[in-house]
């Protein structure tokens, strides 16, 4: 899965994304790219809603969710 993410723009951000998102259950491996500002999620029974819910609560929004 892809997630496009608006508003990172540090270090400090990319690392925030990722702490977030590894706290889903749902997801086995995470990755961000800060400079096309891409999270790559892979696992099982992920859905749209929490990834979103759980970079909202980052401080970030979401442009656009690929699935796989």
């Amino acid at each position: 899965m892809k997630i496009w993410i608006d508003g990172m723009s540090c270090e400090h951000c990319r690392k925030r994304v990722e702490r977030q998102l590894e706290m889903l259950e749902e997801v086995r491996k995470v990755s961000v790219d800060l400079d096309s500002g891409i999270a790559f999620l892979s696992g099982a029974g992920l859905t749209p809603d929490r990834i979103v819910e759980a970079i909202k609560n980052a401080g970030y929004e979401v442009k656009e969710i690929e699935e796989d």
